[in-house]
């Protein structure tokens, strides 16, 4: 005769490792999509600055191809600022924005969603090339 005294225990096994699973694709998806989000903002704002710091002295065509460059990748909220520390062969490019989580929130978890860059380029003697590059979530 069989006994069904120990058939509950292999359900709830399989149960708490279904549940553990889901956690980890709810919580890959989220953090795939600041991942994302967070390497389009810094290539925008890196290829912005580059590009601007090519025009450098010229100010106002800077300025203008920096926001194209920009748009590009969709990013149209950037602050741009020429002359960095009295230098006017310095741009600083920033830019903000905030990623829609979509799991996470809904079960209580917060782990920041906006994202900033900040990029400083100058115009080299022959190309123009990076001096600050920075990245972080808030």
């Amino acid at each position: 005769m069989k006994s069904f005294r120990n058939q509950g225990g292999a359900s709830f096994i399989n149960i708490l490792t279904l549940a553990v699973v889901i956690g980890l694709i709810i919580t890959g998806v989220d953090f795939g999509l600041r991942y994302k989000a967070r390497k389009r903002l810094v290539k925008a704002v890196d290829e912005a600055a580059i590009a601007g710091a090519a025009l450098l002295p010229d100010e106002p065509m800077a300025k203008e191809i920096a926001r194209e460059k920009a748009a590009l990748y969709g990013i149209d909220n950037i602050t741009i600022a020429i002359p960095v520390d009295g230098d006017y062969n310095k741009i600083e490019v920033n830019a903000q924005e905030t990623v829609s989580l979509i799991f996470l929130p809904a079960i209580g978890l917060n782990p920041g969603d906006k994202i900033e860059a900040r990029t400083v380029a100058e115009r080299g003697e022959d190309i123009p090339r990076f001096v600050e590059r920075e990245h972080s979530y808030r």
